[in-house]
């Protein structure tokens, strides 16, 4: 502490003694300026010179040795001083420099000489040791008031700026001793002053708390002070709790939920771990309340709510979603674990009944499973598989659990019974595809508006619009068995990573074959990544063996995959895409659809 006030005093003093020396030694500096000014006022005053005189006159007082030279006037020009930059002993010119002299001008330039050098200069430094010379100007007037030459003095000012520098440099010699002695001053007095009185109290303060008193006179007050603190960190920590916490179940509530599934992903990733997302549904709870009364309601709610807690280990997590809606998160070995705590839940549900007397068949849950990595990468695309799962749960007829993956499985009992879902629950299921894409969620939805806007710029009749704009909807549905890290994958796909992208066409269309709603989509999805020139896949068909309605939708869907951010390439501009649309015309996309493509997209 005492340096950095030493320090900081120091520099306001050092400070404080360059803005005195700085003006005081200016001040010198103009004294022997005013004494040169005066001197050459004299001259002014003494001498004349008749247009006759040509040749260099001196002479001489005890300061300066004045010497006079006259030029004749030229009246085509100002009144100006020629400046000459002389080098070695050669008189060589060098430069020129004309410079304005205004009448009343009396130290107008300097001019300094050092050994055989010599050059003109408005500015000189009176610091450096050199001979200086000032020349002045003033103009000759005839008895009419006209200019008849120029009055030139050149006067020797080494004597002056001798004298100046060494009145500067008696008072900086002056300045720096008094800095000195007052920062030893300084720095006696706060070691007498503030260090010691500092170290005293130091030494007493050890041997107070050495002794110990507060232990006598104060133990009381402490307890009571620490007694304080934890009631305060405790309401604080109930208050948190209460925040997080549903009121009526005591379970999480939603606002933490995407908090902890990240919390649960990020884990996943370091420690190559996985989890499951469980979400649960009442069947029939508005049945529950409407018969028996929102009392039973809320105890039905209590108990469940029990249940899970029950059920859960402690790293699980559980979560009271909204109304009688539940979502639970389980570490574990992917579907198994899910699963296995899935069937306790629902097996468990025969507990409630001797405790709220209703009827068994109301009390029936539908269960969604979705796990992290096998079913997405992130918190949208997990939520999104559960939920999709929930909503076929109930579909299929309500009081089943649905494990995602399951959905596409051929050999599953679940995807035997596609048949009983609608369009909707489909476009459900490809929303929730799309949800597993990190770089383009919206990409079927997108497509679906692009299929719409053309289809109507072609003129395409009102069913073929439904049916385009409903295959779009779907067109990458069979991506749900897809591993998302495939699909997210910045680097090149491995020769099987591509076999599985090369599958999902067929994957689509089997689904909806066997929704008898969803028939007349199937052709098109199966042959959406079929190429004009036959190089495309599944079935390298070509040219009209392709879906005509296939081939507008492979227009939309690459010129939208074009302008969106992938894992292996940046966004293009619309003009971007056009242009590489144009030159896939005949290999890629039909000529004749590719030019009506790039007219609407030119229209717009």
């Amino acid at each position: 502490m005492r340096k950095k006030i030493i320090i900081i005093v120091s520099l306001i003093m050092v400070a404080a003694s360059l803005f005195i020396f700085m003006n005081t030694s200016n001040r010198y500096f103009n004294e022997s300026i005013a004494i040169i000014q005066e001197k050459v006022q004299i001259m002014y005053q003494t001498f004349s010179l008749t247009n006759q005189m040509n040749k260099d006159t001196s002479f001489h007082d005890s300061q300066f040795v004045y010497i006079f030279s006259y030029e004749p006037n030229e009246p085509t020009k100002q009144n100006q001083l020629l400046l000459q930059t002389i080098e070695e002993s050669e008189n060589q010119i060098v430069s020129n420099t004309l410079v304005p002299v205004d009448a009343q001008d009396i130290l107008s330039i300097y001019w300094v000489k050092e050994g055989n050098n010599g050059y003109y200069t408005t500015n000189v430094s009176p610091w450096k040791k050199q001979d200086i010379y000032l020349e002045t100007l003033k103009p000759i007037l005839s008895e009419q008031q006209t200019p008849i030459g120029n009055l030139k003095f050149t006067i020797p000012l080494t004597l002056e700026f001798e004298r100046f520098r060494h009145k500067s440099l008696s008072l900086l010699i002056l300045i720096l001793f008094f800095d000195s002695l007052l920062i030893t001053i300084l720095y006696l007095s706060t070691t007498l002053f503030i260090v010691k009185p500092l170290e005293v109290i130091e030494k007493k303060i050890e041997t107070i708390v050495e002794s110990d008193p507060l232990s006598l006179v104060k133990k009381p007050l402490l307890s009571q002070i620490d007694v304080s603190l934890s009631a305060i960190e405790n309401r604080i920590q109930k208050s948190e709790e209460k925040a997080r916490c549903d009121a009526l179940t005591g379970l999480f509530n939603r606002s933490i939920l995407d908090e902890q599934i990240n919390h649960f992903i990020n884990s996943g990733l370091r420690d190559n771990s996985t989890f499951s997302l469980v979400f649960i549904d009442f069947d029939f709870f508005k049945n529950i309340n409407d018969q028996h009364g929102h009392l039973i309601g809320d105890s039905v709610l209590q108990l469940f709510s029990s249940i899970l807690l029950r059920e859960k280990r402690n790293d699980d997590c559980a979560f009271r979603f909204g109304g009688d809606e539940f979502c639970v998160l389980i570490n574990g070995d992917h579907k198994t674990a899910g699963q296995v705590f899935a069937h306790r839940i629902k097996n468990s549900l025969k507990n409630i009944y001797p405790s709220v007397n209703i009827p068994p068949s109301l009390l029936s849950i539908s269960i969604g499973l979705a796990d992290f990595p096998y079913c997405a990468l992130d918190r949208e695309g997990l939520l999104s598989a559960a939920d999709a799962s929930l909503l076929v749960a109930k579909q299929l007829g309500r009081g089943r659990i649905i494990y995602f993956r399951d959905l596409f499985n051929r050999h599953s009992s679940t995807n035997r019974e596609f048949s009983n879902l609608n369009f909707e629950v489909l476009s459900m299921l490809a929303e929730a595809v799309d949800a597993r894409d990190r770089f383009d969620r919206n990409h079927s939805q997108e497509v679906a508006q692009l299929s719409l806007e053309f289809s109507h710029y072609l003129g395409l009749k009102k069913s073929e619009i439904i049916t385009l704009y409903q295959a779009a909807r779907l067109h990458d549905l069979g991506k749900v068995g897809i591993d998302p890290q495939i699909l997210n994958k910045p680097e090149s796909l491995t020769s099987k990573e591509r076999r599985s992208i090369f599958y999902h066409p067929e994957i689509g269309s089997k689904m909806t074959r066997t929704i008898e709603e969803a028939k007349p989509l199937s052709e098109i999805i199966l042959s959406h990544h079929e190429r004009y020139d036959g190089q495309g896949y599944p079935h390298r068909v070509s040219k009209d063996n392709i879906p005509y309605l296939t081939r507008i939708l492979s227009l939309c869907d690459v010129y939208q995959a074009m302008t969106s951010p992938r894992p292996y390439h940046q966004a293009m501009s619309s003009s971007e895409a056009i242009e590489e649309i144009e030159k896939l015309s005949g290999s890629f996309f039909d000529p004749d659809l590719t030019s009506s493509f790039v007219s609407m997209v030119g229209n717009r």
